[in-house]
């Protein structure tokens, strides 16, 4: 069995055991002559796992030690590295690197220079989506990555142009609660197995696109102080903002109050038959 630079801690694999015959799939803990500590999902069969996913059951990982004698072979998974070099997911990445600059450009009141560079990190984000229709290469992990990226510039932008007292604070307080209470709720019900997948709504996505109007706004409003309608948009995005956060947030939370209750009702009526 090869103990080399391919199985590292954190590697994720599939291991196939001998004597029964089953799958572990999971990510590599540690792994030496003994043998493999592994945290993952126990699958008898790959039958299993295609259930799983058709179901949309909870799996549960757990951390267990195979001896190397029990492990017939070890293989990696390397679809999550060939998806994120695909080339919308790596734009993606590359919008995360002009966080930085945009921030430096407002601290240093370059609101021109940080107007332009949003500007470009948000062409980059219609981008990767073109390309991943054209180029087919929609994936799961971009999937989960497009928003994250969008969410850390957009948090980023509200935190720092209200340091630099452009967007009062009472908004960028507002932004962060409901992103926050998001945040953990769902970690806690993919953690427990509860819920897997928290597919976003429409008011989510206006709310997502209210932010992404009212950032350069506020930019455009700091280079142009004195024309009048830069400054009625800038208000009234202020107002839209405030008002989708809220029904959003609580829209959301309605929604997986709603899809726990069904998979409560699921799971009682297979206890029941």
């Amino acid at each position: 069995m090869n103990t080399g630079q391919v199985f590292l801690s954190g590697t994720l694999v599939l291991a196939t055991l001998n004597g029964p015959r089953e799958k572990f799939w999971g990510m590599v803990l540690a792994l030496d002559s003994a043998g493999v500590t592994l945290r993952g999902i126990d699958l008898h069969s790959m039958d299993d796992f295609v259930h799983l996913v058709k179901t949309k059951e909870p799996a549960t990982a757990s951390v267990v030690f195979f001896p190397m004698h029990r492990v017939e072979r070890i293989e990696r998974d390397d679809k999550m590295i060939s998806q994120l070099r695909s080339a919308p997911n790596l734009l993606t990445l590359l919008r995360l690197v002009f966080i930085p600059f945009a921030v430096i450009a407002v601290l240093g009141h370059h609101y021109g220079w940080a107007l332009g560079i949003f500007l470009v990190a948000g062409l980059s984000d219609g981008l990767d989506g073109l390309l991943a229709r054209l180029l087919e290469q929609k994936t799961e992990l971009g999937q989960y990555l497009d928003p994250i990226a969008d969410k850390l510039l957009l948090s980023t932008m509200f935190l720092v142009l209200s340091l630099q007292h452009n967007i009062p604070w009472s908004i960028t307080v507002l932004v962060f609660s409901r992103d926050i209470i998001i945040l953990i709720i769902c970690s806690l019900l993919y953690a427990t197995g509860a819920l897997r997948k928290f597919p976003p709504s429409w008011f989510g996505k206006a709310n997502t696109l209210a932010q992404i109007v009212t950032v350069p706004v506020v930019m455009l409003h700091e280079i142009l102080p004195t024309v009048q309608w830069v400054g009625l948009l800038r208000h009234f995005g202020f107002n839209v903002t405030v008002a989708l956060t809220i029904v959003s947030g609580v829209h959301y939370l309605w929604r997986v109050g709603m899809a726990l209750r069904a998979t409560g009702h699921k799971s009682s009526a297979g206890h029941g038959s």
